[in-house]
């Protein structure tokens, strides 16, 4: 029989005024992509999580392996900022990703990838092992590739997975094109193309 053991309390993105590091993070490494303008919704990429990702994928290469589409899972946090100076007063979110875990055993094929079960709990078991060792991150979206002649969009597939697995309007999904090495990132419900920055 099924049981639950522990309850986790729901996650919800951080109001960048509560963040003591909020202001020092942005001086460091957003400033610069804003400069005086209003902060548009992002996800920010730390160097060691785009390495993760870089080798699993043969970002810049053509390989063997990224022939068919692979992936993998981005944990971090959700940073929750109010535009006060911009007429429209919109929530912007900025995704900060820690690290990547690569789904290794995914299935992919040159249109489709598939996380099954025990791609998913090999992931979950992963990221409890790094969550003793730092502090907590949260699961805050995925990515994928497009590979060789594939446009660097969410496809209808991509939308179902997403709708499916990361549904919540703070939940960033990566595509890159490894052979190309583009990028693009998408957020929400609404999928709309958001600004990736790169460490």
């Amino acid at each position: 029989m099924f049981k639950i053991t522990k309850e986790t309390p729901p996650y919800f993105p951080k109001k960048a005024e509560t963040m003591p590091f909020w202001e020092s993070f942005f001086e460091k490494n957003l400033k610069a992509f804003f400069q005086d303008k209003p902060i548009l919704d992002s996800i920010f990429v730390h160097k060691e999580a785009f390495e993760v990702i870089k080798n699993h994928i043969g970002f810049g290469k053509d390989t063997e392996d990224n022939q068919v589409e692979q992936g993998g899972l981005l944990f971090g946090e959700v940073i929750e900022y109010k535009n006060e100076d911009s007429e429209e007063n919109k929530t912007k979110f900025i995704g900060i990703v820690n690290y990547a875990l690569a789904a290794k055993t995914a299935e992919g094929s040159m249109r489709h990838l598939h996380f099954n079960h025990a791609t998913w709990h090999s992931l979950l078991e992963e990221h409890e092992k790094i969550e003793e060792k730092e502090s907590k991150k949260q699961l805050i979206g995925w990515y994928h590739t497009h590979p060789k002649h594939l446009q660097v969009y969410f496809s209808h597939i991509d939308k179902e997975n997403h709708l499916t697995f990361f549904d919540a309007d703070w939940h960033f999904g990566l595509v890159l094109n490894p052979q190309r090495e583009e990028i693009k990132c998408f957020l929400g419900n609404e999928f709309d193309e958001v600004l990736c920055i790169l460490e």
